[in-house]
């Protein structure tokens, strides 16, 4: 699949935080567009501090959490109109980013690394996106009008470079969006707007370690784990496991 709805690389660390400023320094080597701090962490505001930027062309954002630094890679314009395809990134461009990124950007005090990618499929009815994401999560039924599918599977392997233990966790479902439309003028009515897909989530990520990993490390398994979400990815099937 080639549609990529939200894509994230994730550095959980034993370190006391550090400002979303600095990491977004350390990340791109530049100053970001945007940086708040928020006072009430925790529910809808999950970040101590964000930063907001581009990067070759993509909108970013670093947010900090205790334990965790966020990578994520948005499309422009998350709310499209009613005749407006649903907003997406191009795979091929995303993981080129940050395959550039991991190669330069590291954390002390890292003990885990994820990569995960937020995968779509747009299909026409309910109907045929839960047939699609059957299909995709190689289970077989003896029915067919199964709806909302939806399954997931973790299998672990083992790093090519090094001791680590990576989880490569898949989730396939049915993916529903519905966006309400309001008219500008006063006589007209709300519009509905449903969205059908299949949603794939990739996530790849190293079982933690007792001791946080060296510089060069801490890269070269990013890479790895980007290079293991990217195959996954490209395949969208369950079978990819393998």
């Amino acid at each position: 699949m080639d549609q990529v709805q939200a894509f994230q690389i994730a550095w959980f660390t034993v370190e006391p935080p550090t400002a979303a400023l600095d990491a977004y320094r350390k990340i791109f080597g530049a100053d970001p567009d945007g940086y708040q701090t928020h006072r009430g962490f925790g529910g809808p505001v999950p970040y101590l501090s964000t930063a907001n930027g581009r990067f070759n062309d993509l909108t970013v954002q670093v947010g900090v959490q205790p334990g965790r630094i966020e990578l994520l890679f948005q499309p422009d314009d998350p709310t499209p109109g009613p005749d407006e395809a649903w907003p997406i990134l191009d795979r091929k461009k995303v993981f080129a980013a940050a395959s550039s990124i991991a190669a330069k950007a590291e954390f002390s005090g890292v003990v885990r690394q994820a990569v995960i990618a937020n995968l779509w499929q747009p299909e026409e009815t309910l109907e045929s996106a839960s047939a699609h994401a059957l299909k995709l999560s190689g289970l077989q039924l003896n029915y067919d009008d199964a709806l909302d599918v939806m399954f997931q599977i973790n299998r672990r392997l083992k790093s090519v470079n090094g001791d680590a233990l990576l989880n490569r966790l898949l989730r396939v479902g049915v993916g529903h969006m519905q966006q309400m439309m309001i008219p500008t003028a006063p006589s007209g009515a709300p519009i509905t707007v449903s969205r059908f897909g299949v949603s794939i989530v990739v996530d790849v990520n190293n079982v933690p370690t007792s001791e946080p990993y060296a510089t060069d490390e801490q890269r070269r398994l990013l890479l790895e784990l980007l290079a293991e979400a990217d195959r996954l990815a490209i395949a969208g099937h369950v079978d990819a496991l393998k």
